[in-house]
């Protein structure tokens, strides 16, 4: 019985038994085994395949849950002993059964505090470049060895994917600058991944840099063909940590710049392609850009929101709803070189190389040429533009002064900026003007064009602040110290074709306030307002209209200084200062365009006003080379013209009223061309009761007496000859003059010549011409015919010429006999005038006055050293003898050597009568040069031609014409010619006299 049951036992417990040990075995060869074979060999293998060294710590499987464990894996560097793969553990829950339909299929996977080492290299190869090419070949060779079936593509299911506290180390040393960023600690999260075309993975990716970025990546992932869709938000990037990516086409340097970015996408790459990117958002703070050169600030921008980002790859189109900057502030800096610090932001672009074309095996076919397919252009629309509170600071160096100015509170907003040609967008923008006033813009630009139509308006725009830039750009070097520019125009300008610009400026401005003060800090001109009304100016035809040009109480001051230049000439600046483009940098000048011509400088512009009005004017003018000076007072000006233009047919109404002194008016009326071209000129000017008393300095220098008191009454009329082809083309008055004598009779010697069997013998016509032949011989040379009517010596008596002496300007005796002729023909010829100019030979009269000066250095030289008592005059004339003439010319000249030549200076004053005798040769006034310089002591020669070169005898040349032609009129008027009869002109020299060959001398021209 015992017998049965232990039978029975072994039988009932075999079943059991079998599997216990079944298990046990499994299990140690799950626990045991698989894990040391592992440990053993997949070091190896992987070795192997990867082409670095592998440590893997420890190795753990469950053959009952179906998972594994590998712990301190590490996939080391080149070098072989820095990690450039590792984790603390990975734990892989897998199904065995869908193997055997080539599927990986995992329950769970999870990996520990994985570490990656990357970058790229000094060549330009990423540090993995060596396994990925090692296992691509690997791939392609098994690839070559596998069957048909074996091609088949292995499915991969995961159902629930975990990497925590990831990390990784980047270093990228392919650009000057090193790029080195820490990423991490990044967790990722992931369900139900499956390489099928139904899977659907739901992931969220999270991270951080030790730079403060965050990241944040969830969404779907699909695959076959590669579907996703999420949100990619990216927070607080710092952007100048990036500079080495960005530094080769940005040359400035970003040193602050804080960004986020929020993207939702769609990507599609299977059948119907779609790359598209859905309210985006783009967030910049606290960017500042500096000058990598000077490191001065080119632009700070506090905030800067880019919203509502729609992209579409596939449809090449794009839209923005709003870009906002707000608070920025752009420095603008031009150096002397006119060198802008913008330009230097951006580096140039670099040129394109070409790849040498590769040899080809001999025999083999060239593949042939595929175009590309056309790609469509790529459209996008920016709803708005916005800036809001900027700032532009602008330091420039150019101009002779430089300038620094500000523009505050700058508004901008463009809408509607779009890609389509021709589309216009609306425009708004308005700024504080440094110093005062206000800036509005409104309009629309057609950036495609590019083309714009604005309306400006201005409101009160300090001129001071932009004052240096009148002698660069104007040409005008003066001090604006008040004054302020309104107005609103209207603009449009077209640059589609550069060749050709098209504009158009039409509307109203105004100067208010205006105070202008020359280089001496003398004022110019002022006035209360000058308004222009209608402006119409454009480019085709080239025109400039304005309506009315009204100048409201304006104050001139006109000042002739000692040296004869007068406070307006002295606004011009010089052309070195006044070229914009060719200042300071040795470059070419460009061409002064004169007012007639555009900008372009070749094609006329017309222009007319339609009425130019000048209210409540006053001029003063000032005359500082008389001692005393003259002072002439207009006031109450008034000026009225209409009709200016530059048509050669035009004629313009002149209406000018003003009184001279505060009492007498004076009144020019009539007709003229602008362009004094025509014989449309017709102006009468009249005035009445002009005091003469401050022209007094004038007549005490020029006529050498006082002028105690004087009335002037003026009626003249102006007109332009007419050019009629019947017309006598002699002065006919003149010659009409000359004959008639103060009876108011005229003889005539008229000889007639003619044919009387001529059938076209006219004997009135013959007698008009005879008539006209003796009238034009008095008119060409009324002198000739004069001396031969008073009985003065027929032709050769030259009446015209009355010579002086070289240096001089006193008559001597057979000049004073030719006036006593000329006088007599004036008594009798009561309608004729007599102009008088003076004349001075560059060459007798410069070595007359060149001894007269050197004489004087050599006197003052003697006054100096025997009266030493201070404040008293030297002599007006050389008071030397010749036997001290070389004693103090030495020390003239030794007194000379030890100034500045600029100060050794004579001639300024002219006497009469002969040079003294004894008086140096003065070779160097007339040639120019310094007389030449010997071995040893210098030669009483030596020292006059040093002291000669130093001589500025221009004044004196320019005294000495004109003291000439009022000895003339003086002996003239002591011989009972009416003053009024008598006009002095502007003084010649021989040399500016062209054929003239007369020596020192008046000359006489009668009117």
């Amino acid at each position: 019985m015992r017998r049965l049951d232990r039978r029975a036992v072994l039988r009932h417990w075999r079943w059991p038994a079998g599997i216990a040990a079944a298990l046990a075995a499994y299990a140690a060869f799950g626990f045991l085994l698989v894990p040391y074979v592992l440990q053993r060999d997949a070091p190896r293998r992987l070795e192997e395949a990867l082409g670095r060294k592998v440590v893997i710590e420890r190795i753990r499987t469950n053959p009952f849950t179906l998972s594994m464990t590998v712990d301190g894996f590490s996939l080391l560097d080149t070098d072989g002993r820095t990690p450039a793969l590792s984790w603390r553990s990975l734990y892989v829950n897998y199904d065995l059964w869908p193997i055997v339909k080539r599927e990986l299929r995992f329950q769970a996977i999870r990996l520990e505090q994985p570490f990656l080492r990357g970058g790229i290299r000094r060549d330009g190869t990423e540090s993995f470049a060596d396994v990925i090419e090692r296992l691509q070949r690997r791939q392609a060779a098994e690839a070559a060895r596998a069957g048909p079936d074996e091609s088949k593509p292995w499915i991969i299911d995961v159902e629930r994917l975990d990497i925590d506290a990831a990390s990784m180390q980047f270093r990228d040393v392919s650009h000057a600058a090193p790029f080195e960023s820490a990423i991490g600690p990044v967790t990722l999260h992931a369900e139900s991944f499956r390489t099928t075309a139904d899977g659907r993975s739901p992931y969220t990716f999270t991270g951080r840099t030790a730079a403060g970025e965050a990241f944040t990546w969830t969404g779907t992932l699909r695959v076959l063909p590669m579907r996703s869709s999420g949100t990619l938000v990216i927070d607080d990037v710092n952007l100048p940590k990036y500079a080495p990516y960005y530094s080769g086409f940005l040359r400035a340097e970003l040193r602050q710049g804080r960004a986020s970015v929020r993207i939702t996408y769609e990507l599609n790459l299977g059948t119907d392609r779609v790359v598209r990117l859905n309210e985006g958002e783009l967030h910049v703070r606290e960017l500042a850009l500096h000058d990598r050169e000077g490191g001065g600030r080119i632009l700070s921008v506090p905030e800067a929101d880019v919203v509502g980002i729609r992209l579409d790859a596939m449809a090449s189109t794009s839209r923005i709803d709003r870009i906002e900057a707000r608070g920025g502030v752009l420095d603008v800096r031009r150096d002397g070189e006119g060198g802008l610090n913008l330009a230097r932001v951006t580096a140039p672009p670099r040129p394109e190389t070409k790849e040498a074309p590769r040899p080809e095996a001999k025999g083999a076919a060239r593949p042939a040429a595929k175009e590309a397919p056309p790609s469509k252009p790529f459209e996008y629309e920016i709803g708005t533009v916005a800036l809001r509170g900027w700032r532009v600071n602008l330091a420039d160096q150019l101009p002779p002064r430089p300038v620094e100015l500000a523009v505050t509170a700058l508004d901008a907003t463009i809408e509607r900026l779009r890609s389509k040609r021709g589309a216009e967008s609306p425009l708004t923008a308005s700024l504080t003007w440094p110093g005062g006033g206000a800036l509005r813009v409104s309009g629309t630009v057609a950036p495609t064009e590019p083309a714009a139509n604005l309306t400006i308006e201005a409101e009160a725009l300090a001129l001071a602040p932009i004052e240096p830039y009148l002698a660069l750009y104007g040409g005008v070097r003066a001090r604006v110290t008040e004054g302020s520019a309104r107005g609103k125009l209207r603009a449009s300008v077209d640059l589609s074709t550069p060749e050709a610009t098209a504009y158009a400026v039409s509307g109203d401005a105004a100067i208010d306030g205006l105070v202008l003060l020359d280089a001496q800090d003398e004022e110019v001109v002022r006035w209360r307002t000058l308004e222009a009304s209608a402006i119409d100016v454009r480019s085709s035809p080239a025109s400039a209209q304005l309506s009315v040009l009204r100048l409201v109480e304006p104050r001139l001051r006109i000042v002739e200084r000692p040296d004869h230049t007068t406070n307006l000439a002295s606004l011009e600046a010089p052309p070195e200062t006044s070229s914009a483009s060719g200042a300071r940098t040795g470059g070419p000048k460009p061409k002064a365009a004169s007012p007639g011509e555009q900008g372009g400088g070749a094609q006329p512009m017309a222009y007319r006003i339609g009425t130019i009005a000048v209210e409540r004017g006053r001029i003063t003018v000032t005359d500082r080379s008389m001692n005393p000076p003259a002072v002439l007072r207009y006031t109450n000006f008034r000026a009225k013209l209409t009709n200016f233009s530059s048509d050669a047919k035009a004629r313009t109404g002149v209406d000018v009223e003003t009184l001279v002194e505060g009492t007498a008016p004076v009144r020019i009326a009539g007709t003229l061309n602008p362009r004094l071209v025509g014989d449309v000129t017709d102006v009468t000017v009249r005035s009445k009761g002009i005091d003469l008393t401050p022209f007094g300095p004038y007549s005490q220098r020029y006529v050498g007496y006082a002028l105690e008191r004087g009335k002037l009454d003026l009626d003249m009329r102006y007109r332009e000859k007419t050019d009629s082809p019947d017309a006598p083309k002699f002065p006919m008055g003149l010659a009409l003059a000359v004959l008639t004598d103060r009876s108011g009779v005229m003889l005539l010697d008229v000889p007639i010549e003619g044919n009387l069997d001529d059938p076209e013998f006219k004997l009135g016509r013959v007698i008009w011409h005879a008539v006209l032949n003796v009238l034009e011989k008095v008119a060409v040379a009324p002198f000739t015919a004069l001396a031969g009517l008073v009985g003065g010596g027929g032709k050769d008596a030259k009446l015209d010429v009355i010579d002086f002496a070289a240096g001089s300007s006193q008559l001597d005796d057979a000049s004073r006999a030719k006036l006593d002729q000329i006088a007599k023909a004036l008594q009798d010829r009561p309608a004729l005038k007599v102009e008088v100019q003076g004349v001075v030979d560059e060459s007798s009269d410069r070595t007359a006055l060149g001894r007269e000066a050197v004489r004087t250095l050599a006197t003052r030289e003697k006054w100096q050293r025997s009266h030493p008592k201070k404040g008293e005059a030297p002599p007006t004339s050389p008071a030397i003898t010749d036997e001290e003439y070389p004693r103090y010319l030495k020390l003239a000249y030794e007194s000379a050597l030890r100034s500045k030549p600029a100060q050794v200076v004579g001639g300024g004053e002219t006497r009469g009568g002969p040079p003294p005798s004894g008086a140096p040769a003065a070779t160097a006034a007339e040639g120019g040069q310094a007389a030449p310089r010997r071995q040893g002591p210098p030669t009483p020669e030596d020292m006059e031609a040093f002291l000669l070169e130093r001589v500025d005898l221009a004044a004196a040349l320019r005294n000495l014409s004109s003291e000439r032609a009022a000895s003339v009129r003086e002996q003239l008027i002591g011989r009972q010619i009416d003053q009024s009869r008598l006009f002095l002109s502007e003084g010649v020299s021989k040399d500016a006299g062209g054929k003239d060959a007369s020596g020192p001398s008046a000359r006489l021209k009668l009117k």
